[in-house]
């Protein structure tokens, strides 16, 4: 499998979020050996919604696409991740 970075904009509402990934959950639980997520980062998109950044293996694009079709969820963008260069871990929690 190869790691890809999969953005999301305007994937919700904030309060539809929890709904969101169950469905995604759910159709990972059925595809572990073509998709698998390792995290998500969420943002918060102008017009009030949110989006997200995921970190996924997959044996491909096509997984990937199969995956969020049955999930419901958009696509903005699929890039193969080449390379980590990690300078410091993810912080445990976030500030303003």
């Amino acid at each position: 499998m190869d790691l890809f970075a999969i953005h999301r904009r305007r994937l919700c509402d904030p309060t539809e979020l929890a709904e969101v990934d169950r469905r995604s959950q759910a159709e990972l639980d059925r595809r572990s050996d073509e998709v698998r997520k390792i995290r998500s980062y969420v943002l918060d998109d102008e017009d009030g919604t949110v989006g997200t950044i995921c970190l996924y293996e997959a044996t491909g694009t096509d997984a990937i696409h199969a995956h969020a079709r049955a999930a419901d969820l958009p696509v903005t963008t699929i890039d193969r991740i080449s390379t980590i260069d990690v300078h410091r871990p993810d912080p445990a929690t976030l500030t303003s």
